[in-house]
C-alpha cells in the first residue's frame, strides 16, 4: 500500500473530538446529538407516554415525511423526514434505545437540497411534526410510545475524549465563529469576505523560492479527496501543527510539518466544488476560494508574481448523499449504525486472529479498494502510540465511535467520517507494529493485518518506477485456475493462493503508476498457450507467472524459472528470487532455487518472462505461511518491488 506520511489523519481526529462531534450528550431529561450544518442538533426526550424529538434548524419547510414498514433489511419502523434547503455536513447516527425509539440517523441530500432524518422505532409510530413557535426547531411528537413497550438494552456511548491543549497549538480568536473555531495559525489566517473565503499566507510568496530551500511551494487541487493542498518546502517557525476551523466555504485547514519530506503541508478541506484565485501582493499570498457555480472545481487564475504551480483536476467527483425514499429499502436511507457495543461505528468488526486485527466490510469493497487503493493514506504516530488510515469517502463509510479490541497488538480503534474521508485510528499495545490493508476472503471484505514497522524501512519498501518504466506493460499470470486447481494440500488449493498474490501485486503496481494486465482476474481456466498468446497480443514488456510449488518431502522455499535462451530471462529471474530470499527468508533452496525450464509460458512469450514458485505447499512450514494474509501481502510487495527494479533497468 502506498504510504503518504501525513499528520492529517491525527489532526482530523483531534478536530472532531475537540469539537465534540463524536459524543452523545446525555442529560437527565434525554439525549442530544450535535450535528454539523444548518441542522445543528438533534434532541430526544420523554414525557409520560409521549416522546419528543427536536430537530434544531431554522429551515422548517418539510419536503415530505413518510413511514417505512419493517422488512428483511430492518425489523423496525422508520419515520422519514426531509427538510427543504437544510444542510448536513457529516452523515451519522446515534442510538437512543429509550421508549419506542431505537436510533436516529441523519444525512445530506441533494437535487433538491435537503436534510434527511430517519427515526427508527420499535412500534408503528403515531406522530406529528410542527415548527416551534420561535422557529428554532421542528418538533416531532410520538404518542403512546413509552407504555407497555419493551426497549433494547441501552447502548454504551463512547467515553468523552479528555480535553487537551497541547494537541491543537493554534490561537482561538473568538468572534462570531462556532465553538473551537480558530482563524489564525502563525503566518496563515482564514477569513470571509462576502461569499469568498480568504486564506492568507503572511510574508509567504507561493510563486517564489521559500526560505533557505531554494524550492518553490506547490499548490495542488486534489478533487477526489476534496483537498486544496499547499506544500511549503522546509519548516517555517511561525507555523505550528494544528487546525484552523472552517466556514461556509471550506471544512477546515489542517497543518503539519512532515519531517521525512522536510515540508510544511497545508490541506484546505472542502465539501462542495470550489474555485480559487491565487494573488500575490507585498510578499504575501492570498487564496480566494468560492463555491463553484458549475459544480466543477478548479483554479480561475492568479495575479502577482509568476512561477507557482497549480494543478486543477479535470473533472468533478461528487459524493453521493444517501436519503430515505418511500420504497422499503434500507439502501436509500442514512446508513444504519452498528450493534450497540460498537457505538456509532459501521462496516467494521474485530478480526479473528493475531494477524487479522480488523475486518472492514461492504458491498464489493474489494473492487472499490482496487480502484481507490492509491488514495489511502496511512501513518504511524510513535508519540501517541497509534496508527491511522484515511480512506476516501467513495471507498467506505466507517461512521464514528470506538470499538474495544483488546488483542495482543491493539487495545481500541476509533473511527470518524467527514464528507470527504473516513478515518480509522488504531491504539496500539505493541509499539513495534504497523498495519496494512489486504483483500479478504470475499469480494465484500478487507482485512487490517498487523506487521512489523521494520518493514517500512527504505530497504524493504517498494521502490518507485522511472518515467520510462511507467510506459511499459507488465502481464501478471496467476497460475492454474478454474478446473485446474494446481497443487492441493489440507484442502487448500494452489490456484487460490496464486490469484490472491497476483491481485495484490497488481494493486501495488497500479498504485505506483505501472501498466498491468492479467491473464485471469478470477477463478477461470485459461490454457497455457492462450496465456502466452495474450501477452504477445498485448505487446507486453515483461511476463511474470505466479505459482506455488509441490516438492519432495523436506524441501521448502522459493524458486524462480526462466527460458534458457531468453534475453535477460535469467537476470530478471534472479532479481525476483533474491528479493524473496532476502525480504521473506525464503532461501531454503539456495542456489538450486534458480533454474532454466522449458515451460510453455516461458518458451512461447516474446518478451522476457519469469515463472516464480513462491513457496512449497507440500511443506507444512511454507503452507502455514501461505495461510497468512500478511505473508501473502509481503510476497506481493516483494514481487512488485522486483518488477519495478526490472522495469527501471529496461
Amino acid at each position: 500500500m502506498k504510504k503518504i506520511l501525513s499528520a492529517y489523519l491525527f489532526v482530523g481526529f483531534i478536530l472532531l473530538f475537540s469539537a465534540g462531534l463524536l459524543l452523545n450528550a446525555q442529560a437527565a431529561s434525554g439525549i442530544e446529538k450535535t450535528v454539523p450544518g444548518s441542522v445543528s442538533k438533534l434532541a430526544y426526550n420523554q414525557s409520560g407516554n409521549t416522546e419528543e424529538i427536536r430537530i434544531y434548524t431554522s429551515k422548517t419547510t418539510i419536503l415530505r415525511n413518510f413511514v417505512l414498514e419493517p422488512n428483511s433489511d430492518c425489523k423496525n419502523y422508520r419515520i422519514g423526514i426531509e427538510i427543504a434547503d437544510a444542510v448536513i455536513h457529516q452523515n451519522g447516527a446515534f442510538d437512543v434505545n429509550q421508549g419506542s425509539v431505537y436510533q436516529i440517523r441523519y444525512a445530506n441530500k441533494k437535487n433538491p437540497q435537503a436534510a434527511s432524518i430517519v427515526v427508527e422505532t420499535t412500534k408503528k409510530p403515531d406522530y406529528t411534526i410542527t415548527p416551534s413557535g420561535d422557529g428554532k426547531y421542528l418538533l416531532v411528537v410520538l404518542k403512546g410510545g413509552v407504555s407497555n413497550q419493551p426497549s433494547p438494552s441501552p447502548a454504551p456511548s463512547p467515553a468523552p475524549a479528555p480535553a487537551t491543549n497541547q494537541t491543537v497549538p493554534v490561537t482561538n480568536t473568538g468572534g462570531n465563529t462556532s465553538v473551537g473555531t480558530v482563524s489564525k495559525n502563525g503566518a496563515i489566517s482564514l477569513s470571509m469576505q462576502g461569499d469568498t473565503c480568504l486564506v492568507k499566507f503572511e510574508g509567504i510568496n507561493l510563486n517564489s523560492p521559500f526560505g533557505s530551500t531554494g524550492k518553490i511551494p506547490s499548490v495542488e487541487l486534489r478533487q477526489k479527496e476534496r483537498i486544496l493542498q499547499i506544500t511549503l518546502p522546509g519548516k517555517d517557525s511561525r507555523i505550528n501543527d494544528g487546525i484552523i476551523t472552517g466556514n461556509n466555504v471550506v471544512y477546515g485547514i489542517l497543518i503539519n510539518y512532515n519531517q521525512k519530506l522536510n515540508s510544511t503541508i497545508i490541506r484546505i478541506v472542502y465539501d462542495d466544488a470550489i474555485t480559487y484565485t491565487q494573488e500575490v501582493s507585498g510578499g504575501s499570498t492570498v487564496l480566494k476560494i468560492k463555491q463553484s457555480s458549475t459544480g466543477i472545481s478548479g483554479s480561475t487564475g492568479s495575479t502577482g508574481s509568476t512561477g507557482g504551480t497549480s494543478s486543477p483536476a479535470p473533472s468533478p467527483s461528487p459524493s453521493p448523499a444517501p436519503s430515505p425514499t418511500p420504497a422499503p429499502s434500507s439502501d436509500n436511507e442514512p446508513s444504519r449504525g452498528s450493534s450497540s457495543n460498537r457505538g456509532g461505528t459501521i462496516n467494521i468488526q474485530a478480526g479473528d486472529g493475531e494477524d487479522v486485527v480488523l475486518k472492514i466490510t461492504g458491498a464489493n469493497i474489494v473492487g472499490k479498494y482496487r480502484q481507490y487503493a492509491d488514495k489511502i493514506i496511512s501513518e504511524n504516530d510513535s508519540a501517541r502510540n497509534s496508527y491511522a488510515f484515511m480512506f476516501p469517502a467513495e471507498l467506505i463509510d466507517l461512521g464514528q465511535g470506538s470499538i474495544n479490541i483488546n488483542s495482543a497488538v491493539v487495545s481500541t480503534v476509533t473511527t470518524l467520517t467527514t464528507p470527504s474521508n473516513s478515518f480509522l485510528q488504531l491504539h496500539k499495545k505493541d509499539a513495534s507494529k504497523g498495519f496494512s490493508i489486504v483483500e479478504g476472503s470475499s469480494a465484500n471484505e478487507l482485512l487490517v493485518v498487523a506487521r512489523s514497522l521494520s518493514e517500512d524501512s527504505p530497504g524493504a519498501s517498494v521502490g518507485n518506477p522511472s518515467s520510462s518504466a511507467k510506459g511499459k506493460l507488465v502481464v501478471l499470470d496467476a497460475g492454474h485456475g478454474g478446473s485446474d486447481p494446481g497443487a492441493e494440500f489440507s484442502g487448500l488449493l494452489e490456484k487460490t493462493f496464486n490469484l490472491d498474490i497476483t491481485l495484490k501485486t497488481e494493486a501495488i503496481l497500479k498504485q505506483k503508476g505501472v501498466n498491468v494486465k492479467l491473464t485471469r482476474s478470477n477463478d477461470v481456466f485459461v490454457g497455457l498457450e492462450e496465456r502466452a498468446d495474450l501477452a504477445n497480443k498485448w505487446g507486453a514488456d515483461l511476463f511474470i507467472s505466479i505459482h506455488n510449488n509441490s516438492m519432495p518431502a523436506g524441501m521448502k522455499g522459493s524458486m524462480s524459472f526462466y527460458y534458457p535462451t531468453s534475453y535477460k530471462g535469467k537476470t530478471y529471474a534472479k532479481i525476483i528470487l533474491d528479493d524473496l530470499y532476502n525480504r521473506l527468508n525464503m532461501g531454503a533452496m539456495g542456489s538450486n532455487g534458480l533454474k532454466g525450464a522449458d515451460f510453455v509460458v516461458l518458451r512461447k512469450t516474446k518478451m522476457p518472462a519469469v515463472l516464480v514458485e513462491v513457496a512449497c505447499m507440500s511443506h507444512p512450514d511454507d503452507l502455514n505461511l501461505l495461510r497468512s494474509e500478511s505473508f501473502r501481502q509481503r510476497v506481493a510487495e516483494s514481487l512488485a518491488d522486483s518488477i519495478i527494479k526490472i522495469l527501471n533497468q529496461m
